[in-house]
């Protein structure tokens, strides 16, 4: 994507869904806030670990940024190792896959439009994987599931249609997700919601909180504060048009959609 937000751009809350995301600044960085409102640049290139916080950003005045965001489990195939030891961070790129970062940054780097953009960093995560010894994630149906229940599964349930015992499930999540499974089916309930708020006119919350499997409204709205740092209403208000783009009904059609 690419524009120019402005010199005022907003401080914008980005939700956690579990997802790891690979971003490209080819202009200049976002700023990241930790919750005491001290900042940093980003990296020019950086992987986002799968996590249960939100993040507060801020697009720069000049802005061509590129990402890529993988589905729970699918970045495991590409990174050399298990992603409980990226969770809940920010990693440079080039610790994470060495000289691989170099080519992406150069061959992405090089191009002069969005189209040419998106299909180099596509070649470059092709050959990326080529090299990889990783094998098909022995996950993929666990998480299909997962996702197609709306998180409104049981661990013990999940894990003995995977045939695991939970501490093997466990210990498989934080390999090849790297969060817990009851991480993951919170974070996914609470992708749910907002896919659910996204699609109505007018919200009730009882309904929604039945709808997405919590035992009541108070269990929603404890559960939304947990992982957006706002009640639902305070956030939906204060949404910008970054922070849009991540609860849009077509993202979240594709997070929640077979792959």
């Amino acid at each position: 994507m690419a524009g120019s937000p402005g010199p005022d751009a907003p401080i914008e809350r980005i939700l956690p869904d579990g997802c790891v995301e690979l971003i490209l600044h080819l202009d200049e960085p976002f700023r990241a806030f930790s919750e005491d409102a001290r900042s940093q640049p980003q990296p020019s290139a950086f992987v986002v670990g799968p996590s249960t916080r939100f993040l507060l950003i801020q697009p720069p005045r000049r802005l061509t940024s590129l990402g890529v965001r993988f589905r729970p489990a699918g970045a495991r195939l590409l990174l050399p190792m298990p992603l409980h030891e990226i969770a809940e961070r920010t990693t440079i790129l080039d610790d994470l896959i060495g000289s691989g970062a170099r080519s992406i940054r150069e061959s992405v780097g090089n191009t002069v439009d969005d189209g040419a953009r998106v299909q180099a960093l596509e070649a470059e995560l092709l050959r990326q994987l080529a090299r990889s010894r990783n094998g098909g994630t022995p996950l993929r149906p666990v998480i299909r599931e997962t996702l197609e229940s709306r998180g409104q599964v049981r661990v013990r349930e999940v894990a003995r249609r995977s045939g695991l015992s939970p501490r093997q499930l466990e210990r498989r999540f934080l390999d090849e997700v790297g969060l817990s499974p009851k991480s993951l089916l919170r974070l996914v309930r609470f992708q749910a919601v907002l896919d659910s708020i996204g699609r109505r006119q007018a919200v009730e919350w009882a309904e929604v909180a039945t709808d997405c499997g919590y035992s009541d409204q108070a269990h929603l709205i404890r559960e939304f504060r947990a992982f957006s740092g706002e009640p639902p209403l305070t956030l939906r208000r204060a949404q910008g048009p970054l922070s849009r783009q991540f609860t849009s009904p077509q993202r979240l059609r594709v997070f929640f959609e077979r792959d």
